[in-house]
């Protein structure tokens, strides 16, 4: 088993991605989860909205200092990809679909440069997630000293999802962007969301809908109905460490997000 195992536990937050659940249909909308706190962000607001960092790890590197370009057209987008990186789609959705509605509070942008994203971005072994049920979960991150950052969380990817169809994996990390923004899962409910399960033969994109749950959550988390009650250990909740960045100053040879006293492979 892998050393980055040794740093990695899961907070799932029951917000996984089930490679084995059914489309029973789609629902009216998202519904937004009262015991998670808003993301504070961190640096200068853009426009007015919270700005949230997002970094790839390196364990998803393709070749030294280089990330998988896959995954990072997936996150980011490119020019020509066929469909936009899930940070994009958050970016550039309005509540009402058009040019003059309103976009999330939140900016999401790419950086990695930082030691401290407010979204990190993480490849775990296959099957590690929900006993092999899941592709991808959403938890919170902690630092070096085993505590949860605040307002920190962390994207885990299986492994087998780097093999999905760009729609797929966008639509993956789109979907656990959502929970980091305070959405609970939808997969009862019929209607479109980003928060539908997502398949081979089902990658919804971001909507309006989603746009507006993620305002009204910001605004007004009070007013949030999902039935979900998993609340992000740094938000006052309470469960496992997951997983982190690599601390400042860890040596980190093979660039895997291991330090290298832990990492056997160093």
């Amino acid at each position: 088993m892998k050393a980055i195992q040794s740093l990695i536990t899961v907070t799932l937050l029951v917000f996984i991605t089930s490679l084995a659940h059914v489309i029973g249909a789609f629902a009216t909308c998202a519904d937004c989860v009262v015991d998670i706190v808003p993301m504070p962000g961190s640096g200068q607001a853009v426009n007015g909205r919270r700005s949230i960092s997002v970094k790839i790890a390196p364990n998803l590197n393709s070749s030294p200092g280089t990330i998988n370009p896959f995954v990072w057209n997936a996150v980011f987008g490119c020019t020509g990809c066929p469909v936009q990186g899930a940070v994009q789609q958050w970016n550039n959705t309005t509540d009402n679909g058009q040019a003059n509605g309103a976009h999330i509070g939140y900016f999401l942008k790419q950086d990695q440069s930082t030691t401290s994203p407010d979204i990190l971005i993480v490849k775990v072994p296959a099957g590690s997630l929900n006993n092999g049920g899941a592709d991808a979960a959403t938890g919170a991150a902690n630092g070096p000293d085993g505590k949860p950052l605040p307002g920190k969380r962390v994207i885990l990817l299986d492994e087998r999802a780097l093999r999905y169809e760009p729609a797929r994996l966008a639509a993956l990390i789109a979907h656990e962007i959502g929970h980091a923004l305070g959405l609970g899962d939808n997969y009862k409910k019929r209607c479109t969301t980003i928060v539908n399960v997502v398949t081979s033969t089902n990658t919804p994109v971001v909507q309006p809908s989603d746009v507006a749950m993620v305002n009204q959550h910001l605004g007004n988390r009070g007013t949030c109905l999902s039935e979900q009650r998993h609340p992000l250990p740094n938000d006052g909740g309470s469960g496992e460490p997951s997983p982190s960045p690599t601390p400042v100053g860890c040596p980190d040879a093979d660039n895997d997000s291991v330090c290298d006293a832990q990492d056997c492979n160093d």
